[in-house]
Order: structure tokens, then sequence, then C-alpha cells
């Protein structure tokens, strides 16, 4: 996935940052029998990498190459039909809603991204169709 931050603030440092994640999605479920919730816990690891920048560039985390892990262990609750988990880290959000069907899950995983810097916010979201075996 490709995550591009935008500078809403004031003058100077990053305009834009663009990075790419690539990382890997675990997701083990556990039901209970005769029950209709479910419960497991979910992996996310990987990489994100800065690939372009305009405007300023400075610091960890903003001049192209550099490279910060990922890493997320969290709960899956819901149904079957409604699974999710989210989570949020220092300037990191992820979430995830989706069904299991036939042994397959689907869903959208949805990653955020927001900065407050003394040269101004920077955000970016992005989403992607996850489909695991």
């Amino acid at each position: 996935m490709v995550i591009q931050f935008t500078n809403t603030g004031g003058p100077g440092g990053c305009q834009t940052t663009t990075s790419t994640h690539n990382g890997t999605l675990t997701i083990t479920l556990q039901q209970s029998s005769g029950s209709t919730t479910v419960g497991g816990n979910v992996s996310v690891t990987g990489t994100r990498i800065v690939v372009a920048n305009t405007g300023n560039c400075a610091g960890p985390g903003n001049v192209v190459g550099d490279t910060i892990g990922i890493s997320w262990a969290l709960p899956v609750t819901g149904s079957p039909g409604n699974l999710m988990f989210s989570g949020v880290a220092v300037a990191n959000s992820i979430s995830f809603s989706g069904a299991l069907n036939g042994g397959v899950i689907t869903g959208t995983l949805t990653l955020s991204v927001s900065l407050s810097l003394p040269q101004g916010d920077q955000a970016g979201t992005v989403s992607v169709p996850v489909t695991l075996r």
C-alpha cells in the first residue's frame, strides 16, 4: 500500500511525504462450539519506507530511504459475519472490518497516520482490500 502525507499547516518542512507500506497480516480466530461470537488475535508486521517527498524534509521518517518498522498485535472481536480489530499507537491507527465465509476472510484494512509538527500537520490514510485464506 502507498500512503501520502500532506502538510496542512504553516510554511517550511515537508509539503508531502510518500511512503510504501509492506507487511504481513495474520488473523487467528477462536470460536467456541455453539457461540455466535469469535475471538482471536491479529499480527501485523512490516516496514514503511519513504520513497518521495517535496519541500524541506529533514528528521527521521521524512527523508527518502528512511525505513520504519511496523508491528501490531491486537485482539479480534465480532462474529463470523462481522470481524473487526482496531488500534492506535503514537501517530498511527489501524482498523479492519470484514467477514469469515467458507474458511476465507475478506474485508478492508485501513491505516492512518497523523503527525503534528512545528512546520504544520501531516495526515494520510489508505484502505486496502484484504483476502486471507
